[in-house]
């Protein structure tokens, strides 16, 4: 409870609830402002003496923080460079995100990039990320190196204005880490299983306000036990029909939603057909979608309900789905009814201790996933 109890009663926490990313981005900025050899905490190979630190720009062109560089000993109108700081703390990044960011600004070329998180969402923490004709390096920092980074610099900093501060600096510092600690806690609570309960570490407290962050951090570790096992999944997908595997995660009403899915939909596709299997929160879907016009909700269950969903469940004589417990109570639930934009389709069960196990679910995965690729493979309309 000692994490707990500090943040708690911290101001500078309680500041920082308003936006989180925003907060910490503003504190990192300041902290360079005053003090350019902050840079080294977040690009620890800068050169310090081989550029001129021009000033520091917030969300800029929508990058959370952009430091300007001039490189010396060349005229002004030449050798322009910058560094961006991608800051995630309520959200996770995205590979396209960073590399729609590798790219010129007004004549200045990206040196240098980092991503930051209490963990990396992505498959590596070095980056090489290439757009049409520039090409830079984006590097992860984990909250737990920032924090560590900026105490080390601060007790050295000769600056009058960082001397003077010492004492938030280290309070800073302090939040920083208690927010590591207390999310990576939570998260070892419920190693190699799916599930969002912190077991006792008050996430959720009002004066906390981390729950939403554990949830996305939770799923992420879920998605990339998945990932290392993409291949055995991509052996499955039926390619020669143009389908792809699909391994994505979003967060929707306080939940994190984790899809495994077969896919032949491309950008100018008009007809197209999804399924697999997505997990939101603790309920393990089996879903399917088609385009809204030309299939409505009913449609696709209909197409699919001896194939994939389960027509024997009914709330009033057997609460079971494909032989579980469910808590539906319509004969399937559905998203897009009506639109003539999409109609997606889903039946499920519930997760709990007794099958959550990330070992078990990959096998359930696997299991349903053949299924579905048996039934592209032997549908007629595709």
């Amino acid at each position: 409870m000692q994490q707990e109890e500090f943040l708690s009663k911290s101001l500078l926490y309680q500041m920082s609830l308003g936006s989180k990313e925003l907060y910490h981005s503003n504190v990192w900025a300041w902290l360079i402002e005053n003090d350019t050899s902050f840079i080294k905490v977040f690009f620890p190979r800068f050169n310090e003496n081989e550029y001129s630190v021009l000033g520091v720009s917030r969300e800029c062109r929508h990058r959370d923080l952009i430091v300007w560089l001039h490189k010396n000993g060349y005229p002004d109108n030449e050798q322009k460079y910058y560094l961006i700081i991608e800051n995630k703390i309520k959200s996770l990044h995205e590979y396209k995100q960073l590399e729609g960011y590798t790219e010129y600004l007004w004549d200045n070329q990206l040196l240098l990039a980092a991503f930051t998180g209490i963990e990396n969402n992505l498959d590596q923490d070095d980056l090489y990320i290439t757009n049409e004709n520039t090409g830079a390096l984006w590097q992860f920092r984990s909250y737990c190196d920032i924090s560590d980074g900026i105490r080390r610099i601060a007790t050295a900093s000769t600056s009058e204005v960082i001397c003077q501060r010492l004492q938030q600096i280290y309070e800073y510092c302090d939040i920083v880490s208690s927010i590591d600690f207390l999310l990576k806690s939570a998260k070892k609570s419920s190693c190699g299983k799916l599930s969002y309960e912190t077991h006792g570490i008050a996430l959720s407290d009002e004066r906390i306000r981390l729950k939403d962050v554990f949830i996305k951090l939770k799923g992420a570790d879920f998605i990339s036990y998945i990932k290392m096992h993409r291949a055995e999944l991509e052996a499955l997908c039926p390619s020669g029909k143009g389908f792809v595997l699909l391994i994505e995660q979003s967060f929707h009403n306080l939940k994190a939603t984790l899809d495994i899915r077969f896919t032949n939909r491309r950008a100018d596709t008009e007809h197209y057909f999804l399924i697999g299997v997505q997990i939101e929160g603790m309920q393990y879907r089996l879903c399917a979608e088609m385009d809204g016009k030309a299939h409505s909700v009913d449609n696709v269950y209909e197409s699919l309900k001896d194939v994939w969903f389960d027509d024997t469940f009914d709330y009033r004589t057997n609460r079971r789905v494909f032989g579980r417990p469910t808590s539906m109570r319509g004969k399937y639930d559905s998203y897009g009814k009506g639109s003539n934009a999409y109609s997606f389709v889903y039946q499920y069960y519930n997760l709990d201790e007794s099958n959550n196990k990330y070992q078990d679910l990959l096998e359930d995965i696997k299991r349903d996933m053949t299924k579905a690729s048996e039934i592209i493979e032997a549908s007629e309309f595709l």
